[in-house]
C-alpha cells in the first residue's frame, strides 16, 4: 500500500471513531492492507464476558458463537494475562517464546479445534482500550497460503494499532457520553484530552477544561473571531482544510477527512495532537444541537509521570524495576519497555513477576492501575 493510501487509510479509523457506517471500511482497509482472510473489531463486556461484534468479517456465524461460548472465557491468551492488556501485539510465537516451548501456540485447543478449522493458520491481535467494563480488541487471520506475518508487518500493525487505539477510545469516550443520554457536563470535563465542538460554519460552540486552559494560554491554539485557529500560520492551514473535510462529512457531501496534525507549540513543547472528528447528523448523540465536528487535543506534556524514587521507597523496587514500572504507567507494552530501558524481554518480564509479588498484582493491568493511583 503507498504512503497516500496509507493515509486514507489511517483518515478512515479516525473517522470510524464517530460514524459506525464508516466502521466496515475501516475494518476491510486492514484487512486488505494485510492481506488477512478475516479481520474484525469487537467488545467483551462486563464479568460474564458477553461478546458485542462491532465489525467482524470473515468468520461464519458458528465460529462466533463458538467463540461467544467458549474460548472468550477459556483461550491460552488467559492463562497469560499480560499480554491481553492494551498495546501488547499477540503474535503466532508470542505464547511459545513465553512458555519457552516451540509449537505451544499450535497445540492448543483454541488453534486445533476453532482457529484451524476455518482455514486460518496465522493471527496478530491486539486489545485496543480496556477497563472495568469493557475491552475493545482486533483481530487479523490468515490462511497458510499467505503465509506468516512477518517482522516488518507485525511493525506496521504496531504503528496503525496506535491510531486504532486513540480511534476506539474516541469511540467510548462518545459512546459513554450516548449512554448519559446526551448530557455531556462532567463527562467532558473528566476527559484527559482537549474536546472543542464546531458547528458546521467553522464557529466554536464549547469547551472542556482541558482545551479552554489551552485557548487561554495561547498554547499552540487560539480563539480568533469565534473560530479555533492554531498559532502558526502553516499549522493552521492544515488545521482549516481538516476542519473543513470533516464539516463535508457531517453534511454528507463528503466521505474521506484528514488524519491527526501536529500543531507546534512555544517554549520547545512537544506539539499538540489534533484529530477532527466529523460528527453524526443527530444531535442526540452529543446533547450540542449545532455542533458538526469534535476537535479532540492531546496534549504530551500532561502525560503521567510517576516518580521512580517514591516507587521504591513505597513498594521496594529496585531502580530497574521502579523505572521498568514508569514505562508500563506511561502505557507501553513489556516488550516496548524493555526496548526503551536497554534489557531483554525475558528480564523485563522476570521482573514484573517480582513486581506482582511486592506489590501483590495478579495481572499486568492491576500493576498499571496501582501505578496510576501513585501518580501525583
Amino acid at each position: 500500500m503507498g504512503s497516500g493510501n496509507r493515509e486514507q487509510l489511517i483518515d478512515t479509523i479516525y473517522t470510524a471513531a464517530t460514524l459506525p457506517g464508516a466502521r466496515h471500511a475501516a475494518v476491510e482497509g486492514l484487512r486488505d492492507h494485510f492481506h488477512a482472510g478475516a479481520a474484525g473489531l469487537y467488545a467483551v463486556t462486563g464479568p460474564d464476558k458477553s461478546v458485542i461484534p462491532i465489525d467482524v468479517q470473515g468468520l461464519d456465524e458458528s465460529f462466533i458463537n463458538e467463540y461467544r461460548t467458549n474460548y472468550v472465557h477459556s483461550n491460552p491468551w488467559l492463562e497469560a494475562p499480560q499480554f491481553m492488556a492494551p498495546g501488547v501485539i499477540r503474535t503466532d510465537t508470542l505464547l511459545d517464546e513465553y512458555y519457552e516451548q516451540p509449537g505451544f501456540y499450535r497445540k492448543t485447543a483454541y488453534y486445533n479445534d476453532w482457529l484451524r478449522p476455518q482455514g486460518f493458520c496465522h493471527s496478530l491481535s491486539i486489545t485496543l482500550q480496556a477497563d472495568n467494563c469493557c475491552d475493545i480488541r482486533f483481530y487479523l487471520y490468515r490462511g497458510k497460503r499467505d503465509g506468516v506475518f512477518e517482522c516488518d508487518e507485525v511493525d506496521e500493525f504496531r504503528d496503525l494499532s496506535r491510531h486504532m487505539a486513540r480511534a476506539a477510545g474516541i469511540m467510548q469516550d462518545i459512546a459513554g457520553i450516548q449512554a448519559k443520554n446526551g448530557v455531556l457536563g462532567q463527562v467532558l470535563e473528566d476527559l484527559d484530552v482537549g474536546i472543542a465542538f464546531i458547528d458546521r460554519t467553522g464557529k466554536l460552540i464549547q469547551v472542556n477544561h482541558v482545551a479552554g486552559k489551552l485557548l487561554g494560554a495561547r498554547d499552540g491554539l487560539v480563539k480568533r473571531s469565534g473560530e479555533l485557529h492554531a498559532l502558526q500560520a502553516s499549522d493552521d492551514r492544515q488545521f482549516s482544510r481538516a476542519l473543513k473535510a470533516a464539516i463535508a462529512i457531517h453534511q454528507g457531501i463528503a466521505v474521506r477527512s484528514s488524519a491527526r496534525l501536529d500543531i507546534q507549540r512555544d517554549e520547545g513543547k512537544r506539539p499538540l495532537c489534533v484529530t477532527c472528528i466529523p460528527l453524526p447528523r443527530n444531535p442526540e448523540l452529543t446533547g450540542i444541537y449545532d455542533a458538526a465536528v469534535a476537535v479532540f487535543i492531546t496534549d504530551p506534556e500532561r502525560q503521567l509521570v510517576i516518580d521512580p524514587e517514591h516507587l521504591r521507597k513505597r513498594y521496594d523496587f529496585t531502580r530497574a524495576e521502579a523505572l521498568l514500572a514508569q514505562c508500563l504507567a506511561q502505557g507501553l507494552s513489556l516488550r516496548e519497555a524493555a526496548k526503551v530501558r536497554g534489557t531483554s524481554y525475558e528480564t523485563a518480564r522476570w521482573r514484573l513477576k517480582i513486581m506482582f509479588q511486592k506489590t501483590g498484582a495478579h495481572r499486568q493491568v492491576e500493576l498499571i492501575r496501582l501505578l496510576l493511583s501513585e501518580a501525583p
